[in-house]
């Protein structure tokens, strides 16, 4: 399993929800995938 850490910052943060906006969080994966597909899987 591999952990990734994302911060989003400005209108990024209104596809977000409240609890992960203007911070880090961290969110795991099974498999190993691309920085871009990360950032679109669901949050």
């Amino acid at each position: 399993m591999m952990t990734v850490f994302f911060r989003f910052y400005a209108e990024l943060n209104d596809f977000l929800p409240e609890e992960k906006r203007f911070k880090a969080f961290a969110q795991e994966f099974k498999e190993t995938v691309s920085s871009r597909g990360a950032s679109s899987s669901r949050c």
